[in-house]
């Protein structure tokens, strides 16, 4: 390979053909390339696989295994999902000659936190697994991100996009706080404990995807105005997610295993959205901002996803583009026709299947 020269310039030329049975080609320079010019660097910390469907959990520890994670696992979950899926992870990693602990959480505090940390570096726990709907993953996110090892994420419902992304709302001196931590390096979805949890529980899930296009929107207006930094692969797969799933709200329906694989399928891709772009911008905007003050003013909050579903249609307002189908009325329809699917007798499950 020719080396460049030491200006680091390149030279563009055009090349002008003449006939075939004629003279040679001619080259007229054009211009030149500065190779110094482009400086662009991009670092992306993505999950290395991603298992979802019918009987998953019995992947556990297979996966814990090809990934070469280590030989001691501290399993956090609490009382209700270490039933639900719990005690399969700890037969799957048991198999494998995997030896391992329970660390059972009553909340997601950063008591927990910190104590699931110290349980981490005295046990020399090489890698942690959050196993539960969102609390016991949240923990194991961060416990796991201090101790500087690596975790496993293993839902028990689809209620938002927190099981695939690196950040973790965490109680904190009596409020609720996102808090920067790791991205999972696996991420195991049985498609069959999902459909079981309450359908409140996957309607949140939907609702938390579809508030994607608001916080989309949100991300371009930033990069506008202040000149914020904005990936469009990210914005495109972020809204991609949250465009599938209005299209295909009359699908989803209660415990109905295919609803759940579409869902959780559509929970990756807002993740992965926020680990190209490196922060949480492709999926939170000012309806997550809403979301936060409800969990501080009300009473009885709702769930994440519910709440920022909610906030989205107030935040998205109509561009001058004229889209084909405005996002208000998107968002309305998509988020109405899953909501309206859900039974009246459909109640927010245990705590292990709550945000």
């Amino acid at each position: 390979m020719r080396a460049l020269p030491n200006d680091s310039t390149i030279q563009v030329v055009r090349v002008k053909y003449g006939h075939p049975l004629g003279r040679g080609p001619e080259a007229t320079a054009i211009g030149t390339l500065d190779t110094e010019a482009f400086n662009k660097s991009k670092a992306m910390e993505l999950p290395r696989n991603i298992v979802i469907g019918h009987d998953a959990l019995l992947a556990v520890g297979e996966v814990c295994q090809a990934l070469k994670l280590g030989k001691k696992a501290l399993i956090v979950a609490d009382e209700n999902t270490i039933k639900i899926a719990g005690k399969t992870v700890e037969k799957e990693l048991t198999g494998r000659k995997i030896r391992h602990s329970e660390y059972l959480i009553p909340d997601a505090t950063w008591e927990e936190v910190r104590d699931g940390e110290e349980r981490i570096r005295k046990g020399d726990f090489e890698f942690a697994i959050g196993v539960g709907g969102g609390r016991s993953i949240d923990v194991a996110k961060c416990a796991s991100f201090n101790a500087g090892v690596p975790f496993v994420s293993v839902p028990t419902a689809a209620s938002h996009d927190g099981v695939v992304s690196s950040r973790a709302s965490i109680q904190k001196d009596g409020e609720k706080v996102s808090i920067g931590a790791q991205t999972p390096i696996a991420v195991i979805m049985d498609t069959g404990v999902i459909a079981e949890s309450p359908f409140r529980l996957l309607a949140s899930g939907c609702g938390d995807i579809i508030s994607n296009l608001a916080a989309v929107k949100d991300w371009a207006l930033a990069r506008n105005l202040r000149n914020e930094y904005f990936s469009s692969y990210a914005a495109a797969l972020s809204e991609l997610a949250a465009r599938l799933v209005i299209e295909n709200a009359s699908t989803i329906k209660p415990r109905l295993e295919e609803s759940a694989w579409f869902v959780c399928k559509a929970l990756v891709s807002s993740g992965v959205a926020m680990s190209i772009a490196g922060s949480s911008r492709p999926a939170s905007g000012s309806e997550h901002k809403f979301s936060h003050a409800l969990d501080r003013i009300a009473k009885k909050p709702g769930l994440h996803g519910e709440q920022c579903g909610r906030a989205a249609r107030g935040a998205v307002r109509r561009r001058d583009d004229h889209d084909d189908v405005p996002p208000q009325r998107e968002l309305a329809g998509g988020a109405g026709r899953v909501a309206c699917d859900r039974r009246p007798n459909d109640r927010p499950g245990p705590r292990g299947h709550r945000r």
